[in-house]
């Protein structure tokens, strides 16, 4: 599976076991969904929105970012491009993965 970390599109990521996430949890998370669009197209639901929510709760733990709002949007949009590839939808709910895991 390919993620967005660091500011590169990466294959199969492995995090140390060292992350501080994971020994305490501080970690900030935002579920984001893509949808069918009339066009047939998978459309980001309210990423602005969820992005928003993102940097407001790394604000509240005080956490730095070092990339903003607009580089994070950017590699949504780079994953869902990459996700298009791969799926296709095939009804009102259904997304078929057309490559194996």
């Amino acid at each position: 599976m390919k993620v967005w970390y660091n500011g590169k599109i990466v294959e199969d990521l492995k995090i140390p076991i060292t992350t501080h996430a994971l020994h305490y949890g501080t970690s900030i998370f935002e579920g984001i969904r893509c949808y069918k669009l009339v066009n047939g197209k998978l459309g980001i639901f309210r990423l602005r929105d969820h992005i928003k929510r993102f940097f407001y709760s790394a604000k509240c733990l005080e956490m730095n970012l070092k990339f903003s709002e607009g580089e994070i949007i950017n590699a949504c949009k780079k994953i869902k491009e990459i996700l298009s590839a791969k799926v296709t939808v095939t009804g009102k709910n259904t997304i078929q993965h057309n490559e194996p895991n």
